[in-house]
């Protein structure tokens, strides 16, 4: 489930360093101009029309100095994993199995696209037995001429294939207070960031939010709202991509959408996801355009994942960590195109896993608790504890339509979205 965001200029970058694409990133547009994105060189800075304090310097754990603003100023950063290999060496598919000595969330993430693999090969009629099940978001979907997926939320629901490496991935991700998992380890930075009170009764309250175990729910009734989503789009055409070409200089060419858009200009509606695919494909908005982000992941080398902002983070957050809009063009054969003279076979797919945290529905929402000098004052200040985690996400989602869904269910979505707010805008 995602949020819709309209971009008014998208585009494709082609700037091969990942360090020089986000600085690039943090445009300042004409002071005519009607969008004003949080653009800075200092990473504590914060947009002119905004009179709260910075934010607190919080190092976000696998984060390069020079990424560490844009998850508050952007919505989205770079994790990058240690490397081990040659710089020069660029994985193309990070599915790949990495170096003995490569990060655990790297060799988890490689496992889990291997394991993925194998439960989509198999034919349509084997898959169906884990059918979506309605109104849990749980088990096998497909939108015919876009993308497949699973999401997995019980281990109970897992295909046997999937069981270990699903285990092993949530584990590291989400983690517990004794055996900390990589988002927890970012949502307590978060906090730093906030200035929030780390005292009793509620000394980490950003943290109250979090799974309350570890590991993925065995069963139905332990469930949380968190996620494990892994995608599998359809590759446009399986001619082999050609030799690369020494660089030529390039017309200026008007901008344009891709041909096809495989997921919509969308923004998440959790905490935090983290997306790592095998193919380039993801593209992250600026706030001026979109650009190709994985596409730079694989020109530089880098062993690298991509970790948004979701619409819940916004909101307890007060809007100081802004969503990160992003979406997905429909994958190319050229995605996997090497620097080598040989050309390279061309994969059929392109896969995706995104771990999406969101919070834990039981747990009330008292806005008092998320407020300090960093975030200001809620101009809502109608949650007083009275309402739940869960019951605020609802009112987001139902603000806003599914994105994958069928054409015509999301159309039907898209318009009921539209016409909700018209009425509200004319205060009916």
């Amino acid at each position: 489930m995602a949020v819709i965001v309209t971009p008014e200029h998208p585009q494709r970058s082609s700037r091969p360093l990942i360090s020089a694409i986000i600085r690039k990133l943090k445009i300042r547009l004409h002071p005519s101009s009607k969008k004003q994105p949080k653009t800075t060189s200092a990473p504590e800075a914060e947009p002119a029309d905004d009179p709260r304090p910075p934010l607190n310097s919080s190092w976000l754990p696998l984060v390069l100095k020079e990424h560490q603003h844009t998850l508050s100023q952007l919505g989205w950063t770079t994790i990058t994993f240690p490397q081990f290999t040659s710089p020069n060496h660029a994985l193309e598919n990070r599915a790949d199995i990495p170096p003995n000595d490569s990060h655990p969330l790297q060799r988890a993430s490689a496992d889990l696209f291997a394991a993925a693999q194998l439960f989509f090969d198999q034919p349509d009629e084997a898959k169906r037995a884990w059918k979506h099940r309605l109104g849990t978001e749980e088990g096998w979907s497909k939108v015919e001429g876009e993308k497949e997926f699973i999401t997995l939320r019980t281990l109970e629901y897992t295909p046997d294939v999937l069981k270990e490496a699903a285990e092993r991935y949530w584990r590291l991700m989400v983690g517990s207070e004794g055996g900390e998992g990589y988002l927890r380890n970012v949502v307590k930075r978060v906090e730093g960031s906030l200035g929030l009170p780390h005292h009793t009764p509620k000394p980490n309250p950003l943290l109250q939010f979090l799974p309350p175990t570890p590991s993925i729910p065995q069963t139905d009734a332990e469930k949380t709202a968190s996620m494990i989503r892994i995608f599998r789009y359809t590759l446009s055409s399986s001619t082999p991509s050609p030799a690369p070409t020494p660089p030529q200089p390039q017309p200026q060419l008007p901008t344009q959408e891709p041909v096809s858009i495989v997921a919509e200009p969308h923004a998440d509606l959790g905490l935090l996801s983290v997306v790592t695919g095998d193919v380039p494909g993801l593209e992250v908005w600026n706030g001026q355009c979109f650009v190709d982000i994985e596409r730079h992941y694989v020109r530089s080398g880098a062993h690298a994942a991509t970790m948004l902002v979701g619409r819940q983070l916004e909101m307890f957050s007060n809007k100081r960590y802004g969503a990160g809009g992003h979406r997905v063009p429909a994958p190319d054969t050229n995605a996997t195109s090497t620097q080598n003279d040989k050309p390279e076979p061309a994969p059929k797919y392109r896969h995706s896993i995104v771990f999406v945290l969101r919070a834990h529905e039981p747990v009330p929402l008292d806005s008092r608790d998320l407020e300090s000098a960093i975030t200001g004052k809620w101009d809502d200040q109608s949650f007083k504890g009275n309402v739940t985690a869960g019951e605020v996400y609802e009112r987001i989602r139902n603000a806003h339509y599914n994105i994958n869904i069928g054409k015509e269910e999301r159309e039907r979505q898209k318009r009921g979205v539209e016409e909700r707010r018209k009425r509200e805008a004319a205060g009916s």
